[in-house]
């Protein structure tokens, strides 16, 4: 099995910043920030066609890299220029820009917002 490859928040933090202004179910609008999650990816050199996100509770979200790609959510490390708690939605909450996208705006995307996250598994 390959070692998995790892990313400190130093290097997260090193990326250029990209910011959202969306509104969620969860926050009403905010403003986000952090790399885009393809410079993510591209950090970890990842080859695949589908993503998975773990959060510290073990929610998982899968995804594709065309949505990634056509979407580009971000991997936000802050929300209205405050770092996320890890208590809260911290560390990383990977946002999607809902407002400029009306097809996002559904459950089905919104639970695809995932917070907390803890791994990243790049799938085949």
């Amino acid at each position: 099995m390959p070692k998995p490859a790892l990313i400190e928040s130093e290097q997260l933090e090193s990326l250029p910043a990209r910011e959202i202004s969306t509104a969620t179910p969860w926050t009403g609008r905010a403003s986000f920030s952090g790399p885009l999650f393809t410079e993510v990816l591209a950090q970890l050199k990842a080859k695949g066609t589908k993503v998975s996100l773990v959060a510290i509770d073990d929610y998982k979200v899968d995804l594709s890299m065309a949505d990634i790609e056509r979407y580009q959510p971000i991997l936000a490390l802050k929300m209205n220029g405050e770092r996320l708690p890890p208590r809260g939605r911290g560390p990383f909450w990977l946002m999607f820009p809902f407002d400029d996208h009306p097809e996002l705006q559904n459950d089905a995307w919104y639970f695809r917002a995932i917070w907390q996250i803890d791994r990243i598994r790049i799938e085949p």
